[in-house]
C-alpha cells in the first residue's frame, strides 16, 4: 500500500464485463485514470511488416510465424487472434528485443 502512495499508481484487476467504457469512465468520476491494457482490436500486419522492411517469408521465418498464417492476414482471410494481436504489437514495438528473444542460447562448451 505504501508504495501505491509513493508511485500513485496501482494495478487493479476487474472481473471481464461487457461494457468496459462504462466501468472506465465511473472510475474517472471518482477522480481514478483508468488505462486499459491488452491487445489492440485490430492489428496492420502489412504496414508492421513493411515498417520492417521485411518479404511476407523473411517476417514470417524471423518471428517464428507460418508465411500462410502472415499471406492470411495480409489478405484479409483472416484475423489475428487476441494473442496473436499481442505479439504483433509487441513486434512493431520492439522487434530486435523480440529477435534477441527468439534467438537461440549459447551453449556452454
Amino acid at each position: 500500500m505504501e508504495q501505491m502512495l509513493v508511485e500513485t499508481k496501482a494495478y487493479v484487476a476487474l472481473p471481464v464485463m461487457d461494457d468496459v467504457d462504462t466501468v472506465v469512465r465511473l472510475m474517472e468520476s471518482f477522480g481514478i485514470r483508468a488505462v486499459l491494457h491488452g491487445a489492440p482490436e485490430t492489428v496492420d500486419v502489412k504496414a508492421i511488416r513493411d515498417g520492417l522492411g521485411l518479404t511476407q517469408e523473411e517476417f514470417a521465418v524471423r518471428f517464428g510465424l507460418g508465411l500462410d498464417t502472415v499471406q492470411n492476414w495480409e489478405s484479409g482471410r483472416r484475423q489475428p487472434d487476441r494473442t496473436a494481436r499481442s505479439y504483433l504489437t509487441v513486434i512493431a514495438r520492439e522487434p530486435r528485443r523480440v529477435e534477441e528473444a527468439l534467438r537461440p542460447a549459447a551453449r556452454d562448451a
